[in-house]
């Protein structure tokens, strides 16, 4: 392959992936205009310190994604169409098992995050009624990392490109319905977030439906091993990265709802940079 037939293959995979991941993070920036155009700071606040809380649950299984778009472009490379496939159902069962996990420990996680973030009384009680209505979209935000990395291992970046438009269109007009049309502030926020990842898994799931055939050993001990291997290190990464983030979140939350705000509506210009950014990593 000469190389600017080379430098235009890498373009044309790149292009969209630079889109998919400035959507990646237009959820949050979605929920938080929702709360600053419908709400107050005492909303915005809830909003900011429950998807704080959220980050750092969902960031910290991040390595679905990554391990599983490592994995699946190798299996690729070396034509193992039946390794590939395994790789994305391996993937989607583990992002099922680790968010039902979540979802027996919802009552426990619920109260350490609160205990964690020093916020006031009524920022706490918003930010509740958010976690219980967003809790019931884990699995689906799960399994979406097994898709995403899938899509991404097998190089189909449109595809992916796609599914973002789908969960930010649909988070869009939910968050405007249930915040505008319906009042339920916060708790409006996490539901419609919910639905959302649940349309946005089921179109992801028509995306990648030729990864759906055939049976595999998906309990494999060497494979299960290879996957978690794969991203232990940037697993560390990540998880140190959300605690500088939640520490900001708490230091604004003790400086007064305002600067617990302000804050939530700065964080989200840096995790859409951050996100344009690791598309150069994909």
């Amino acid at each position: 392959m000469s190389a600017p037939l080379s430098r235009m293959r890498v373009l044309a995979l790149a292009w969209p992936v630079v889109l998919a991941q400035a959507a990646t993070s237009m959820t949050g920036v979605v929920d938080t205009v929702a709360m600053s155009m419908y709400g107050d700071k005492f909303e915005i606040g809830a909003v900011g310190v429950a998807a704080a809380a959220f980050g750092f649950i969902y960031w910290g299984f991040g390595f679905l994604r990554m391990s599983t778009t490592g994995l699946t472009a190798q299996a690729v490379g070396a034509g193992k169409t039946d390794e590939s496939r395994a790789v994305l159902q391996r993937s989607l069962l583990l992002g099922l098992v680790f968010a039902l996990t979540l979802i027996v420990l919802f009552p426990l996680l619920k109260w350490v995050s609160f205990a964690v973030f020093q916020a006031e009384e009524k920022v706490e009680t918003l930010g509740r009624s958010y976690f219980d209505t967003r809790i019931w979209g884990a699995p689906a935000l799960l399994m979406s990392y097994g898709i995403n990395g899938w899509l991404l291992g097998t190089g189909r970046t449109r595809a992916l490109l796609a599914y973002q438009v789908v969960l930010n269109g649909m988070n869009a007009g939910l968050d405007w319905y249930f915040v505008a049309e319906l009042g339920w502030g916060p708790a409006g926020i996490g539901a419609g977030t919910s639905i959302a990842e649940w349309s946005a898994l089921a179109f992801g799931l028509w995306l990648v439906r030729d990864g759906l055939k055939g049976r595999h050993d998906l309990f494999a001990p060497a494979a299960l091993k290879e996957l978690f291997a794969a991203n232990r290190d940037i697993m560390i990464r990540t998880l140190a990265l959300i605690f500088c983030f939640a520490w900001f979140v708490n230091s604004g939350a003790q400086q007064g709802t305002a600067n617990l705000a302000g804050n939530e509506i700065l964080l989200n210009f840096l995790t859409v940079a951050a996100n344009v950014l690791d598309s150069f990593a994909f």
